[in-house]
């Protein structure tokens, strides 16, 4: 099974597809992926809720509920939807992380950021490696702070989580 990255994906789908992936190898010892998968986890948890509260601080409905209504309303119901919310931006990554914190080294952070980065080149239609992802989501636009505060926050937390593992194996 070979990662296929499309366009017009939200980051998480990027994320569950490179690590959904990385559970299926383990088999066979990749861990230097193991240590991207990690570190991009943080990214995808510590961002989405970084970035619902920015949204929530300027519309209303909150985020949760604007994607809920956007993208999945005709398939689930809101309480299935909110579980699975949790269980893909908390408990997996969480749960990833400290299963393979082990293997993150500077490579494989530098490696999660390159990731996280083509996921705006391509989806910016190779215009941008900071992409403003409201098309992509469905919602409304957050202003350019929002956007500059998502991603510096990004960075921080490849940086803090990187630290954290290094320190701590």
């Amino acid at each position: 099974m070979m990662l296929s990255l499309k366009e017009n994906e939200a980051m998480t789908k990027w994320w569950l597809k490179i690590t959904i992936q990385c559970y299926l190898w383990s088999l066979i010892q990749i861990d230097f992926v193991k240590g991207v998968c990690a570190v991009s986890g943080c990214c995808v948890c510590i961002g989405y809720y970084v970035f619902a509260c920015i949204y929530n601080s300027c519309y209303q409905p909150n985020l949760t509920k604007q994607f809920y209504i956007n993208n999945f309303a005709k398939t689930m119901s809101y309480q299935n939807y909110v579980i699975l919310d949790v269980l893909i931006h908390i408990i997996l990554p969480v749960l990833t992380y400290v299963m393979w914190y082990k293997h993150v080294t500077i490579a494989s952070s530098i490696i999660a950021y390159l990731f996280h980065r083509s996921w705006s080149i391509v989806n910016s239609n190779y215009t941008s490696i900071y992409l403003d992802g409201s098309s992509i989501y469905k919602i409304n636009n957050l202003p350019v702070w929002g956007w500059t505060v998502v991603y510096i926050g990004e960075f921080i937390v490849l940086v803090i989580s990187t630290l954290f593992a290094l320190y701590n194996k």
